[in-house]
C-alpha cells in the first residue's frame, strides 16, 4: 500500500509554508482519567493550518476522549489544550470553542428539518447570523447543494454525513475534528467525503481525523499519529514514518483458499508470517523482493492452499502492529 496524494495540493502547500506551521490547536502532556482508569497518559499534539492529521489507534486507546478534551468538554488532571494562535483553553472562553467544528462519529442533525433549515437552526444557536450567503456558501463547500431543500430523513448516509459536516463549519472554525466520519458509508459516499476534506484543508481548515481505517489514513493525512495507551507513539508524514522504520524492506501477504492445518501455519510463521483476516490472509515483512521467492518455496513444500503471494510496500497497518504490538481490533 502507498499513499495517495494529491501532488498539485502538495505544490501549493508548500509553496504557503508559512501557512502551514501555524499552530490552531495544541494539545500538550494530557493525563486524563475516566472512571479511574487513565484513558490520557501524556498525549501530546499540534494541529497546524492548512493540513489533515489523522489519529490512529485500537479500540480503548484514548482517541475519542482526546478529542473531547481538545473540544473543552473533559477536564485534564494534567497537560494544557490551547486553541487558536493565542492557544487559549477551550474550557475557559466561548470564542475559542467557536474556533473548533466537531463531527461526532454518531450523526447528530434535525432528521425533520431540510438540509437548509438544519443549517439555519445550528447558526442560531452558536448566535451566529444565519445570512442566505453564509448558508449557500457552506453549501457549495460540502458540495450539497443539490439536496439542500431535502429532507434530512430521506438522504443517505453519507449525505447525512457530510450535512453533519456542514452543520460543523457554521461557525467558521479554525479546526476540524471527525470522529470515524464515512464508517458505515459506501465507497461512493467516502470519495465524496474526502473531496470535501481536501477542499477544506486547501482553505487553510486544520482537520484532525479519527479512524480505524488505514487506506483511508494513507489517501488523506499530511500526517499521522499513532496513539497507544493514552500516549502518541509514533508522528509523522506517512511516507516518512513508513520509511525510517521499514527502509527498504517489503511487505508479503499469502492468501490461502482455506484454514491452515498445523503444518501450514507452522511454515508460514516461521517465513515471518502473521494472520490476519480470519487466517486466510497472512502478512509479514521480508528483506526486499527477492527473498519472495524463497517463501514460496516453502509454502510449497508444506503443500499450503495457496490462492497468490502479494508483494507491496509497507502499509500503515503494518507499522502499527510494528510499533504498537497491537491490531487496530
Amino acid at each position: 500500500m502507498t499513499s495517495v496524494r494529491n501532488s498539485s495540493a502538495v505544490d501549493a502547500r508548500s509553496a504557503q509554508e508559512d501557512q502551514t506551521t501555524l499552530h490552531v490547536a495544541e494539545i500538550e502532556d494530557a493525563v486524563l482519567t475516566l472512571g479511574g482508569r487513565t484513558v490520557l497518559d501524556g498525549a501530546t499534539i499540534n494541529l497546524r493550518r492548512g493540513e489533515i492529521y489523522v489519529l490512529l489507534g485500537p479500540n480503548g486507546s484514548g482517541k475519542t476522549s482526546l478529542v473531547r478534551a481538545l473540544c473543552g468538554q473533559l477536564p485534564l488532571a494534567y497537560g494544557r489544550v490551547g486553541i487558536g494562535e493565542a492557544l487559549v483553553d477551550p474550557r475557559q472562553g466561548s470564542r475559542a470553542r467557536r474556533l473548533i467544528g466537531h463531527v461526532p462519529q454518531r450523526v447528530a442533525l434535525f432528521s425533520r428539518l431540510t438540509v437548509r433549515e438544519n443549517l439555519e437552526v445550528f447558526s442560531q444557536l452558536i448566535n451566529r447570523e444565519a445570512t442566505r450567503g453564509r448558508i449557500e456558501h457552506l453549501l457549495d463547500v460540502t458540495r450539497l447543494r443539490s439536496v439542500a431543500d431535502s429532507m434530512v430523513a430521506t438522504l443517505s448516509g453519507g449525505l447525512q454525513r457530510r450535512v453533519n459536516i456542514a452543520a460543523a463549519l457554521v461557525s467558521d472554525p479554525q479546526l476540524l475534528l471527525l470522529d470515524e466520519p464515512t464508517v458505515g458509508i459506501d465507497l461512493e459516499a467516502r470519495s465524496a467525503i474526502h473531496h470535501v476534506l481536501g477542499d477544506l484543508r486547501d482553505t487553510g481548515v486544520a482537520i484532525l481525523m479519527v479512524t480505524h481505517d488505514f487506506d483511508q489514513a494513507e489517501r488523506l493525512a499530511d500526517r499521522i499519529g499513532f496513539l497507544s495507551e493514552g500516549r502518541i507513539v509514533l508522528e509523522g508524514r506517512p511516507d516518512d514514518a513508513l520509511r525510517s522504520t521499514f527502509g527498504t524492506m517489503k511487505q508479503i501477504e499469502a492468501v490461502l483458499t482455506d484454514r491452515a492445518d498445523g503444518r501450514v501455519d507452522a511454515a508460514l510463521r516461521a517465513a515471518g508470517l502473521e494472520p490476519v483476516d480470519g487466517r486466510l490472509l497472512w502478512r509479514g515483512l521480508i528483506p526486499d523482493a527477492q527473498d519472495a521467492s524463497g517463501v514460496l518455496m516453502l509454502l510449497q513444500s508444506v503443500e499450503a492452499p495457496l490462492r497468490e503471494i502479494r508483494i507491496r510496500e509497507p502499509g500503515l497497518d503494518i507499522l502499527f502492529r510494528h510499533v504498537t504490538g497491537r491490531s487496530l481490533s
